[in-house]
């Protein structure tokens, strides 16, 4: 599997909401992202077209009623082997570090899924705030680190699930240089922007 920026972003989208799953006796092997199938259509399927420049194929899509989610799932093993290669352990790999281009990507991946960006005070409109979410405290940790690599000035991890970027400066940078792929925040920056 090639190691570029699609690759290095597509890790983030499975960081952030996917998994591979591996079960070598029974021969299954399986790979899934969730999408609230509500807000992220648009998203599922630019992630679908990243896929199928990735690996040559498209994954098909499953609908979960009860809790209004969507998934994008792929039973391959080659492509499960693969990234498990490549993506040892559910952390940024090491490779994505190298290059400031791949790690943007990585971020990107990790804000689109499991980031958000929203106003930091009723008190001031202006004021933004793009913040991450997540529940593995390595991950939280190579996120709060990639930030600080690309030359932004994070939050420290609160409440061992979040990091945050608030400087104002630093939220109109994000937006130029790394940016959002998931129409939901594009949509929601845009409705908040002074």
């Amino acid at each position: 599997m090639d190691k570029n920026e699609h690759m290095a972003e597509f890790i983030g989208i499975l960081l952030g909401d996917g998994n591979i799953y591996i079960q070598e006796s029974t021969g299954n092997y399986q790979i899934r992202i969730a999408f609230d199938a509500i807000k992220e259509i648009g998203f599922l399927k630019y992630v679908n077209k990243l896929i199928e420049k990735l690996f040559d194929t498209t994954f098909y899509t499953k609908y979960h009623r009860t809790v209004n989610v969507m998934y994008l799932c792929k039973g391959s093993k080659e492509i499960c082997s693969g990234l498990k290669i490549i993506l040892p352990k559910n952390r940024i790999p090491n490779w994505i570090f190298q290059d400031s281009k791949m790690l943007s990507s990585c971020i990107r991946g990790l804000i689109d899924t499991d980031g958000s960006i929203f106003r930091m005070s009723r008190k001031d409109p202006h004021l933004l705030r793009i913040g991450f979410k997540n529940t593995n405290q390595g991950l939280l940790k190579d996120f709060k680190n990639g930030l600080e690599i690309l030359g932004y000035h994070p939050s420290k991890i609160i409440c061992k699930e979040s990091v945050f970027l608030s400087r104002q400066g630093e939220i109109k940078k994000y937006i130029k240089d790394i940016r959002f792929n998931n129409p939901k925040h594009i949509k929601r920056y845009r409705d908040l922007a002074p």
